[in-house]
């Protein structure tokens, strides 16, 4: 299963998915089920990036924890 990033909504995996609606300003972000994803601070370029993260994202959609 993967899922829209900042929206949640949950699509099959293993598949294709063509003409998805979105627009040129909010480009999707599809993340499979389970994953962790640090966040950090937005830059104008990754010239700026340091490296500490702002936020980390258990994107496991379950009651399940990681340590």
């Amino acid at each position: 299963m993967v899922r829209l990033l900042y929206r949640g909504r949950a699509y099959r995996g293993n598949r294709i998915i063509n003409h998805y609606d979105a627009p040129l300003w909010k480009l999707p972000v599809f993340v499979k089920a389970g994953a962790i994803i640090p966040i950090t601070h937005p830059h104008n370029n990754v010239t700026q990036n340091r490296s500490e993260i702002a936020q980390i994202r258990n994107l496991s959609w379950s009651k399940k924890y990681f340590c």
